[in-house]
């Protein structure tokens, strides 16, 4: 398998990961309603409804990575290594999306996907295949911050190439000044020829892409990406607690009215004393 077909699966599993939750603003935007109804007759409160979709939301996300990457390992034959780091990266990422979509449904069904596609849209340049980060121009270059993406995408490719097999079709340069690696036979010494072992790749990768690293922590990745989710949870929080608010504030004066309206017609009867 081509170093390339790999760097750019890894990319198609994070953009896969990343659009699948697109279609759930629409569901999340459908239910508000009735979400604003119930807070409003006292079901419920916005943190117990928070809390309780928080907590669903996790067995979903993790059944959709690893239906999202069973079959890229099937077909493409990866090592059982690099299951449980794609899969605990990839379903963080899914839960953070799912979460920015449920906060762009209180914009409304319009204007949330309006907002949603150039959102998606800079995660992906914000993956770090395109530019690295440094290249990124401001205020752009905040998305590489804030968003997922690059924690993603480089847990993704320096996870694989670590546990892969060696590859065939390179041998080591003797140009000092000229690339790492060439092609037996003088092939394409750009696109093809990285290295043997994953290692060598990896540093290859990471001459081109800073993303990529050698030595990858992904308790790091994850920890960054827990650590967005979080932010945007507390944020979701927010959104459901500011849309409670209204509905029981005309809870309150909806009650005085008839209270007094109660008092006015009791004191507008005669006394029968």
């Amino acid at each position: 398998m081509d170093v390339i077909y790999i760097f750019n699966a890894c990319y198609l599993q994070f953009c896969n990961i990343m659009s699948v939750m697109l279609p759930t603003m629409i569901f999340h935007h459908a239910r508000l309603p009735l979400i604003s109804s119930e807070m409003k007759t006292g079901m419920y409160s916005a943190s117990a409804f928070w809390l309780a979709t928080s907590l669903l939301a996790i067995p979903l996300h993790i059944i959709i990575a690893a239906g999202s990457i069973a079959p890229m390992f099937v077909l493409l034959d990866f090592p059982g290594a690099v299951w449980f780091p794609w899969w605990a990266l990839l379903a963080t990422t899914s839960y953070f999306f799912d979460t920015t979509m449920e906060i762009f449904a209180f914009a409304g069904r319009e204007l949330g996907i309006f907002l949603a596609g150039p959102f998606n849209l800079c995660a992906m340049f914000a993956t770090g295949m395109y530019f690295n980060g440094d290249q990124i121009i401001w205020p752009f270059r905040i998305t590489y911050y804030v968003l997922p993406a690059h924690w993603c995408f480089g847990g993704l490719v320096s996870t694989v190439f670590r546990e892969s097999h060696d590859f065939t079709g390179a041998t080591a340069s003797k140009d000092a000044d000229g690339p790492r690696f060439v092609c037996e036979g003088g092939g394409d010494t750009t696109t093809t020829c990285f290295g043997v072992t994953g290692r060598d790749i990896l540093e290859s990768l990471h001459d081109r892409y800073s993303v990529v690293e050698p030595e990858v922590q992904v308790g790091v990745h994850l920890g960054w990406i827990f650590l967005m989710i979080v932010v945007a949870r507390l944020l979701l929080l927010a959104c459901y607690t500011l849309r409670a608010i209204p509905a029981k504030g005309r809870t309150q004066v909806s009650e005085t009215q008839a209270n007094e309206s109660t008092s006015l017609l009791s004191s507008s009867q005669p006394n029968d004393t």
